[in-house]
Protein backbone atom coordinates (compact mmCIF):
# COMPACT_ATOMS: atom_id res chain seq x y z
CA UNK A 1 0.00 0.00 0.00
CA UNK A 2 1.38 3.50 -0.86
CA UNK A 3 1.28 5.45 2.43
CA UNK A 4 2.75 8.89 0.71
CA UNK A 5 1.59 8.82 -3.49
CA UNK A 6 3.51 12.30 -3.96
CA UNK A 7 6.88 10.77 -2.51
CA UNK A 8 6.87 8.53 -6.09
CA UNK A 9 6.85 11.18 -8.38
CA UNK A 10 9.65 12.72 -6.17
CA UNK A 11 11.86 9.90 -6.42
CA UNK A 12 11.36 9.43 -10.04
CA UNK A 13 12.28 12.99 -10.68
CA UNK A 14 15.63 12.52 -8.88
CA UNK A 15 16.51 9.48 -11.56
CA UNK A 16 15.82 12.18 -14.44
CA UNK A 17 18.35 13.99 -15.27
CA UNK A 18 19.35 16.83 -12.86
CA UNK A 19 17.82 20.24 -13.74
CA UNK A 20 16.02 22.71 -12.17
CA UNK A 21 14.76 22.30 -9.03
CA UNK A 22 16.76 18.95 -8.36
CA UNK A 23 17.90 20.38 -4.89
CA UNK A 24 14.35 21.24 -3.54
CA UNK A 25 13.25 18.33 -5.07
CA UNK A 26 15.88 16.59 -2.76
CA UNK A 27 15.02 17.90 0.27
CA UNK A 28 11.34 17.04 -0.56
CA UNK A 29 12.31 13.72 -0.86
CA UNK A 30 14.35 13.96 2.49
CA UNK A 31 11.45 15.42 4.24
CA UNK A 32 8.87 12.31 3.21
CA UNK A 33 11.26 9.76 4.00
CA UNK A 34 12.28 10.68 7.29
CA UNK A 35 8.50 10.87 8.25
CA UNK A 36 7.33 7.89 6.59
CA UNK A 37 9.99 6.07 5.47
CA UNK A 38 12.98 6.03 8.59
CA UNK A 39 14.09 2.73 7.07
CA UNK A 40 15.11 4.24 3.62
CA UNK A 41 16.63 7.13 5.59
CA UNK A 42 20.14 6.21 5.50
CA UNK A 43 21.37 5.71 1.89
CA UNK A 44 18.94 8.99 1.27
CA UNK A 45 20.66 11.00 3.45
CA UNK A 46 23.96 10.08 1.92
CA UNK A 47 22.50 10.52 -1.85
CA UNK A 48 20.68 14.10 -0.34
CA UNK A 49 24.35 15.39 1.65
CA UNK A 50 25.95 14.55 -1.99
CA UNK A 51 23.99 16.30 -3.61
CA UNK A 52 23.48 19.38 -1.80
CA UNK A 53 27.87 19.63 -1.51
CA UNK A 54 27.66 19.28 -5.45
CA UNK A 55 27.67 21.55 -8.65
CA UNK A 56 24.32 20.60 -11.26
CA UNK A 57 27.61 20.61 -13.71
CA UNK A 58 29.15 17.79 -11.84
CA UNK A 59 25.78 16.16 -10.86
CA UNK A 60 24.96 16.21 -14.22
CA UNK A 61 28.57 14.17 -15.36
CA UNK A 62 27.72 11.70 -12.56
CA UNK A 63 24.05 11.28 -13.81
CA UNK A 64 25.77 10.68 -17.23
CA UNK A 65 27.96 8.34 -16.26
CA UNK A 66 26.30 6.21 -14.46
CA UNK A 67 23.06 5.62 -16.91
CA UNK A 68 23.94 7.28 -20.02
CA UNK A 69 27.55 6.99 -21.75
CA UNK A 70 28.96 4.01 -21.19
CA UNK A 71 26.18 3.39 -18.31
CA UNK A 72 27.22 1.51 -15.23
CA UNK A 73 23.32 1.08 -14.69
CA UNK A 74 20.68 0.95 -17.19
CA UNK A 75 17.45 2.17 -15.51
CA UNK A 76 14.94 -0.03 -17.95
CA UNK A 77 13.51 -2.94 -16.28
CA UNK A 78 12.40 -5.05 -19.22
CA UNK A 79 16.42 -4.83 -19.97
CA UNK A 80 17.32 -5.49 -16.39
CA UNK A 81 15.58 -8.68 -16.12
CA UNK A 82 15.52 -10.12 -20.56
CA UNK A 83 18.30 -8.41 -21.36
CA UNK A 84 17.62 -7.59 -25.63
CA UNK A 85 15.29 -10.75 -25.50
CA UNK A 86 12.22 -10.77 -27.38
CA UNK A 87 10.15 -10.86 -23.97
CA UNK A 88 11.55 -7.74 -23.95
CA UNK A 89 9.47 -6.51 -26.42
CA UNK A 90 6.38 -8.40 -25.37
CA UNK A 91 6.76 -6.79 -21.69
CA UNK A 92 6.93 -3.19 -22.96
CA UNK A 93 3.75 -4.04 -25.25
CA UNK A 94 1.96 -4.62 -22.24
CA UNK A 95 3.50 -1.99 -20.07
CA UNK A 96 2.34 0.31 -22.75
CA UNK A 97 -0.78 -0.52 -22.00
CA UNK A 98 -0.76 -0.07 -18.06
CA UNK A 99 0.63 3.38 -18.94
CA UNK A 100 -2.18 4.26 -21.16
CA UNK A 101 -4.40 3.31 -18.74
CA UNK A 102 -2.88 4.98 -15.71
CA UNK A 103 -2.66 8.11 -18.06
CA UNK A 104 0.75 8.39 -17.29
CA UNK A 105 3.16 10.48 -20.03
CA UNK A 106 6.33 8.64 -20.24
CA UNK A 107 7.37 11.58 -22.40
CA UNK A 108 10.28 9.88 -24.80
CA UNK A 109 11.45 7.02 -22.42
CA UNK A 110 10.03 3.31 -23.22
CA UNK A 111 7.20 2.23 -20.79
CA UNK A 112 9.76 -0.02 -19.29
CA UNK A 113 12.00 2.87 -17.57
CA UNK A 114 11.97 2.95 -13.57
CA UNK A 115 11.44 6.66 -13.14
CA UNK A 116 8.30 6.37 -15.65
CA UNK A 117 7.24 3.13 -13.29
CA UNK A 118 7.62 4.78 -10.07
CA UNK A 119 5.40 7.97 -11.39
CA UNK A 120 3.06 5.30 -12.78
CA UNK A 121 2.28 3.43 -9.90
CA UNK A 122 -0.02 5.70 -7.61
CA UNK A 123 -1.73 6.51 -10.75
CA UNK A 124 -2.83 2.52 -11.20
CA UNK A 125 -6.57 1.79 -10.25
CA UNK A 126 -6.13 -1.60 -9.44
CA UNK A 127 -3.76 -2.61 -6.27
CA UNK A 128 -3.61 -5.97 -7.30
CA UNK A 129 -2.06 -4.82 -10.48
CA UNK A 130 0.58 -2.47 -8.42
CA UNK A 131 1.22 -4.58 -5.65
CA UNK A 132 2.31 -7.30 -8.96
CA UNK A 133 4.20 -5.18 -10.75
CA UNK A 134 6.22 -3.49 -7.89
CA UNK A 135 7.09 -7.26 -6.41
CA UNK A 136 7.47 -9.53 -9.72
CA UNK A 137 9.29 -6.45 -11.70
CA UNK A 138 10.42 -3.04 -10.57
CA UNK A 139 11.88 -4.80 -7.08
CA UNK A 140 13.87 -7.59 -9.08
CA UNK A 141 15.35 -5.34 -11.48
CA UNK A 142 16.25 -2.79 -8.79
CA UNK A 143 18.41 -5.70 -7.71
CA UNK A 144 20.09 -6.22 -10.75
CA UNK A 145 20.63 -2.46 -11.30
CA UNK A 146 22.02 -2.23 -7.37
CA UNK A 147 24.13 -4.93 -7.96
CA UNK A 148 25.81 -3.36 -11.34
CA UNK A 149 27.73 -0.94 -8.87
CA UNK A 150 31.11 -1.78 -7.84
CA UNK A 151 31.00 -3.28 -4.54
CA UNK A 152 32.06 -0.48 -2.16
CA UNK A 153 30.43 1.94 -4.83
CA UNK A 154 30.59 5.85 -3.64
CA UNK A 155 28.55 6.65 -6.08
CA UNK A 156 24.92 8.91 -4.72
CA UNK A 157 22.52 7.14 -7.04
CA UNK A 158 23.52 4.02 -5.59
CA UNK A 159 22.10 5.27 -2.58
CA UNK A 160 19.51 6.46 -4.05
CA UNK A 161 17.96 3.66 -5.57
CA UNK A 162 19.13 1.63 -1.82
CA UNK A 163 16.12 4.42 -0.50
CA UNK A 164 13.77 3.76 -3.35
CA UNK A 165 13.88 0.05 -3.06
CA UNK A 166 13.48 0.11 0.73
CA UNK A 167 10.54 2.35 -0.04
CA UNK A 168 8.95 -0.06 -2.74
CA UNK A 169 9.87 -2.99 -0.50
CA UNK A 170 7.90 -1.38 2.95
CA UNK A 171 4.79 -0.41 0.55
CA UNK A 172 4.99 -3.60 -1.41
CA UNK A 173 6.51 -6.30 0.42
CA UNK A 174 9.71 -8.69 -0.39
CA UNK A 175 10.39 -8.85 -3.90
CA UNK A 176 9.45 -12.09 -5.88
CA UNK A 177 12.20 -14.09 -7.41
CA UNK A 178 11.84 -13.28 -10.94
CA UNK A 179 11.88 -16.67 -12.70
CA UNK A 180 15.05 -17.90 -15.07
CA UNK A 181 14.41 -19.27 -18.06
CA UNK A 182 15.52 -22.54 -18.50
CA UNK A 183 18.13 -23.08 -21.16
CA UNK A 184 16.44 -25.42 -23.52
CA UNK A 185 19.31 -25.58 -25.93
CA UNK A 186 21.09 -28.40 -23.27
CA UNK A 187 17.87 -30.36 -23.48
CA UNK A 188 17.87 -30.73 -27.82
CA UNK A 189 18.53 -34.70 -28.31
CA UNK A 190 21.73 -34.63 -30.36
CA UNK A 191 19.85 -36.30 -33.13
CA UNK A 192 17.67 -33.79 -33.44
CA UNK A 193 20.00 -30.97 -33.36
CA UNK A 194 21.46 -32.97 -36.09
CA UNK A 195 18.64 -33.06 -38.21
CA UNK A 196 17.35 -29.72 -37.78
CA UNK A 197 14.17 -30.33 -36.93
CA UNK A 198 13.99 -28.60 -33.48
CA UNK A 199 11.49 -25.68 -33.09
Amino acid sequence: MIRRPELYSVLASLLDYPAGDYLSAAGRGREFIDQIHPEASRPFSAFHTYFSKTALEQLEEVYARTFDVNAVCHLDVGYQLFGEDYKRGALLVELSRVQKEANNDTGFELADHLPSLLRMLPKMAIAEEREELARKLILPAMKKMIASFKEGSENAYLFLLHAIYSVLESDFGLAEEFPVQPDIASEIPPEVEREGTYV
